[in-house]
């Protein structure tokens, strides 16, 4: 009897095995199928660039959560990572699924959240709206609906914050309301900002005539035209004596007094002078700014890393940034070496979560790079 059961369990362990594992190469799969571009026609490739799934869409973006948008007889859904029409299509337009496997997607003339089975979680009409730029469909692929689990969503001219099960957390009754950070929103009311937490508690009050980003424990705010920071506790941490300041990123924030910008760190300290254009705030401590109207870059300790040569730049987004000259795009690293070459229309922003970049490589035509500038196209 014993050995019976014991071959039994055994069995059931190996199936427990086998099914893990076909899980596992399942999601392998999906996370390396790549949207390839032939002709007009989308389909998919492996990182060799063999088509897995045929060129037949309109077209395609990235696998996330094991399932991609594509485009199809005009219309948006969701195919597998075998192919198989997942969610039919149905929607005008259609992002990929976060994290959280929900994804924006227009319905009609409707923006709505789904979840993976392609049900309607929320949806808006004539006086429930969710917050920009949603509305405004990013030129990203990727979006983040639920920051902390919460929503700032729009009920007849007012604010207020839904969690992915469409449930009111927060009544709608702010003028503005920015997602949560820490558990902590800006919000404004009476035409003066303020802090809440995730219960709807104030706890800075509506003073300010401008406040935004909680980063890295600091607040940015503005007051009588002028602009400086305070904790969480709303306590005054920099003074307000810049006209103008960005948020804190690395220990990093670029201000402004009179013409020129400079940055200081957490401290107040300064540690690039006012001498710039502009300054930028990025990851990886590489900073962009403009001088004689070229973008160079600066380092963590203030001095210049790249001189200053390029029309355009975005940040840094892990070890890649967008760069442009003479109308073309292309990326660097963050040693300023030219990783991507500047042949491109156009670059779509990205993070440094974006395996597969879109790029616009001829007027009027969008295709993939991988971060090394492998094209996925033909």
């Amino acid at each position: 009897m014993n050995k019976i059961q014991n071959l039994t369990n055994m069995k059931k362990q190996t199936f427990f095995i086998v099914a893990l594992m076909a899980l596992w190469v399942t999601c392998l799969h999906a996370q390396e199928l790549i949207p390839y571009r032939k002709g007009n026609k989308w389909g998919f490739c492996d990182k060799n660039k063999k088509i897995v799934i045929a060129c037949q869409y309109e077209e395609a973006k990235p696998f996330v959560q094991g399932l991609a948008p594509v485009k199809k007889n005009g219309q948006w859904g969701y195919i597998d990572s075998q192919g198989e029409m997942h969610i039919v299509e149905r929607f005008k337009e259609a992002s990929c699924f976060t994290d959280e496997g929900l994804a924006l997607a227009k319905y009609y003339n409707d923006w709505v959240i789904i979840d993976t089975q392609g049900q309607i979680v929320l949806s808006e009409s004539k006086n429930y709206k969710f917050k920009p730029p949603l509305t405004r469909f990013s030129d990203d692929d990727y979006l983040n609906l639920f920051e902390e689990g919460l929503m700032p969503i729009r009920y007849q001219k007012k604010w207020g914050y839904v969690n992915p099960k469409g449930e009111t957390i927060i009544e709608p009754q702010f003028e503005e309301a920015n997602s949560f950070h820490d558990s902590l929103a800006i919000v404004k009311k009476n035409g003066k900002w303020g802090v809440i937490d995730k219960t709807g508690k104030l706890i800075i009050p509506f003073q300010y005539d401008f406040a935004c980003c909680y980063r890295e424990g600091l607040i940015r705010i503005g007051l009588n035209k002028k602009y400086g920071f305070i904790d969480k506790n709303g306590l005054e941490a920099i003074a307000l004596q810049y006209d103008d300041a960005c948020c804190f990123v690395d220990n990093f924030a670029c201000v402004k007094k009179g013409k020129f910008y400079g940055a200081i760190d957490r401290t107040g300290k300064q540690i690039v002078p006012f001498q710039y254009e502009k300054v930028r705030v990025s990851t990886n401590q590489v900073y962009p700014f403009k001088s004689n109207g070229k973008y160079g870059f600066l380092g963590s300790d203030g001095k210049e890393k790249v001189a200053p040569k390029y029309d355009d730049v975005s940040t840094f987004w892990g070890d890649r940034c967008a760069v442009s000259l003479n109308g073309k795009w292309g990326m660097i690293d963050t040693e300023g070496k030219e990783i991507v070459p500047l042949k491109y229309n156009f670059i779509y922003p990205f993070t440094e979560k974006t395996p597969y970049i879109k790029v616009e490589y001829t007027k009027g035509k969008y295709a993939y790079i991988d971060r090394n500038g492998t094209e996925y196209w033909e």
